[in-house]
């Protein structure tokens, strides 16, 4: 279980320009008249975005998470069984 900030969107960044738009170029000069001069926009965060990237591809090269859980994720449920690799629980059935 890996304790990386962010929350289940931080994964998502999205960024789209005009040039990134297959546009001829008259086109392109009305889009960017008619955007109000912006020519790119974004959502999400870059950088918590490379973050969990980097911890996939870690874990997919058998590392350990670069952070544990964070102190109030620890003991909120199935805290009296025992945890395996990849967050799966050893349940015992009697």
């Amino acid at each position: 279980v890996s304790g990386l900030p962010g929350s289940h969107l931080a994964p998502v960044y999205i960024k789209l320009g005009l040039n990134d738009l297959d546009l001829p170029e008259e086109a392109r000069d009305i889009a960017g008249e008619v955007s109000g001069g912006f020519q790119s926009a974004s959502f999400g965060d870059e950088d918590l975005m490379q973050g969990a990237v980097n911890e996939v591809c870690d874990w997919i090269l058998g590392k350990g998470p670069t952070r544990g859980p964070r102190r109030s994720d620890v003991g909120n449920t199935w805290s009296d069984q025992k945890r395996l690799s990849g967050g799966i629980i050893d349940a015992e059935v009697d």
